[in-house]
């Protein structure tokens, strides 16, 4: 199912609120990961890119693989993965080729779901995810080990959802 391809007044909320959320926490140059229809680099009122492995509509480019993204060294402030960290096979490489990325003062933010009620969201929403969550434990073992440090951890969206800053080790 391509959500993007057609009306969803609940997903629509969901990733507004999960963008103001985000947005709050951007600086400098944007670079969201698997950006969907570009929503958070649209509203966002800096310089940013939207990345994706789908051509969705506004994507301002399309890679094979997100642990392979042809961008120079140091050459953003933020990356964003917004609630889809859990649709990466190889999450960690992922997070490797965003370190290299991202300058040496940065933010990485990520989204993940974090109750009973939204695994099961999408798990109707979308059967294709890797994981339909990723446990934080997890998550953590994963930053940790690709040279990141989570600095603020924080749950919003009525406990659906945790929203976790991290910074260069």
């Amino acid at each position: 199912m391509n959500l993007y391809n057609k009306y969803d007044p609940i997903g629509t909320f969901l990733s507004n609120w999960r963008n103001r959320v985000v947005r709050k926490e951007v600086k400098g140059n944007l670079l969201d990961i698997a950006c969907g229809d570009n929503r958070l680099v649209r509203s966002y009122s800096g310089p940013g890119k939207g990345i994706d492995i789908q051509r969705f509509k506004n994507v301002d480019f399309v890679v094979k693989d997100f642990s392979q993204i042809p961008l120079p060294n140091q050459s953003f402030e933020t990356a964003t993965i917004v609630a889809s960290l859990n649709y990466f096979p190889n999450a960690g490489k992922v997070l490797e080729e965003i370190r290299r990325i991202l300058a040496n003062q940065c933010r990485l933010i990520i989204t993940m779901p974090d109750s009973s009620l939204i695994k099961y969201w999408l798990k109707m929403r979308d059967p294709k995810a890797h994981r339909l969550f990723m446990p934080r434990s997890q998550l953590v073992e994963i930053v940790e080990s690709s040279g990141f440090k989570i600095v603020k951890e924080s749950r919003f969206m009525l406990n659906m959802n945790r929203l976790y800053l991290c910074n260069k080790r």
